[in-house]
């Protein structure tokens, strides 16, 4: 071989290398500013480019400008979702510390899902008395005031789908926290508590009630909690007339990923068919305070922390929910039963808030996984007023 065209070609090789180093070097940077990512981040939220502020310890401005960087880095969701369809096409989850792959579901495996499903770590009987000691300091501060008082837990998606659940996931005999919890509070106090696991389970055969790549309940599982929740209701306000499926409308959807193929990377990839309810044009929906229609979020939700709404012809003359994400889906069908009502998300009891309202009816839901990582308390008002109420102080 000619060794001058030997090295002319190396030489070509050579500075080829070395634009394409410097290209990928460059390349992330160039995407901070332009942007050409197509791919967004996994991120539900975008980590904000760090502010310098005089005020505030510059200790901080280190470790704030490397998260930026570590979570804003140019073409990080391109390499993001090439990483996760490359773990999918192996067929393991992309993100297994965070999601259970179990085609076509995922599950959860934070927050203590998973060890809540196999039962490793019941209730002690201190943290059942905590439990109980807490709701009736909180249903006892609300009947002095005159409002009734529903608690109702989402069952997670593993309860009532456990039959596709991996079956390495192995359950240690025994009841789960939320039969302990249900059991317990019906033995020992007349607490309204409403666990909707029996009915979603019984109806689990009529559609599919929660999505596949996200946490929640879908449309269908929503209007089943919604329906035990207003038949509950009918107990204080007989004259509710609970919707039914004559008052629904169907359409049918294709949507990107829920939550959890959004922690996978993939959810512009794993693609839902979803069943979306709607009121038919012969049901009044209620509004939000300022007169808008209801919005509301059916997957990787976010929701708005606190809002009211509205609904003239509601057999209940006024509500404060306290919810969670799980709470988003009913918004629709509960709100048109309360004239005026008050949507708050916490897992907090927000006493000064709800005296100030005075509303009929409180109802407090979260979801079941919530009893493996929370720890209820009552403020001081709740706990030592023994229901006295501001006028009574």
């Amino acid at each position: 071989m000619d060794a001058p065209a030997t090295t002319a070609r190396s030489r070509r090789w050579n500075r080829a290398l070395t634009w394409v180093f410097l290209a990928a070097l460059v390349a992330p940077t160039l995407d901070l500013i332009f942007k050409w990512d197509p791919y967004p981040s996994p991120l539900r939220d975008p980590v904000p480019f760090p502010s310098f502020r005089a005020t505030a310890s510059l200790r901080r401005l280190p470790g704030q400008l490397a998260w930026y960087l570590k979570e804003s880095m140019g073409f990080r969701g391109s390499l993001v979702r090439t990483r996760a369809s490359i773990a999918w096409s192996l067929g393991v989850s992309p993100a297994p510390e965070s999601v259970v792959r179990a085609d076509p579901w995922l599950f959860l495996r934070t927050e203590r899902v998973i060890d809540d499903f196999r039962r490793v770590e019941p209730f002690t009987e201190a943290q059942l008395q905590g439990w109980r000691s807490t709701f009736e300091a909180r249903a006892a501060w609300l009947a002095k005031r005159g409002s009734h008082y529903l608690i109702v837990v989402a069952p997670n998606k593993e309860t009532v789908y456990a039959d596709a659940v991996p079956r390495w996931f192995t359950r240690l005999p025994g009841p789960s926290r939320l039969e302990q919890l249900k059991q317990y509070l019906a033995t020992t106090t007349n607490l309204d508590f409403l666990d909707l696991s029996a009915t979603l389970m019984a109806h689990k055969t009529d559609a599919r009630l929660y999505h596949f790549t996200d946490t929640h309940w879908n449309d269908n599982g929503a209007f089943v909690a919604y329906r035990a929740i207003s038949e509950r209701l009918e107990q204080w306000f007989p004259r509710i007339r609970t919707l039914d499926a004559r008052d629904l409308t169907h359409e049918m959807q294709l949507t990107p990923g829920g939550d959890l193929a959004r922690m996978c990377g993939l959810k512009r990839d794993r693609l839902e068919p979803q069943e979306w309810l709607s009121l038919s044009p012969t049901v009044i929906p209620s509004t939000f305070a300022d007169g808008s229609p209801i919005t509301f979020e059916r997957m990787d939700v976010r929701g708005r922390q606190l809002f009211e709404t509205r609904s003239p012809s509601g057999e209940v003359p006024s509500a404060t929910i306290l919810r969670d994400s799980f709470g988003e889906a009913l918004i629709p069908y509960l709100s048109r039963h309360f004239q005026t009502a008050t949507w708050i998300w916490t897992y907090d009891f927000p006493s000064e808030l709800i005296d100030a309202q005075r509303p009929r009816l409180v109802i407090e839901e979260l979801v079941e996984r919530k009893l493996m990582v929370l720890e209820p308390t009552n403020s001081a008002t709740v706990e030592s007023s023994e229901g006295n109420t501001a006028s009574d102080q």
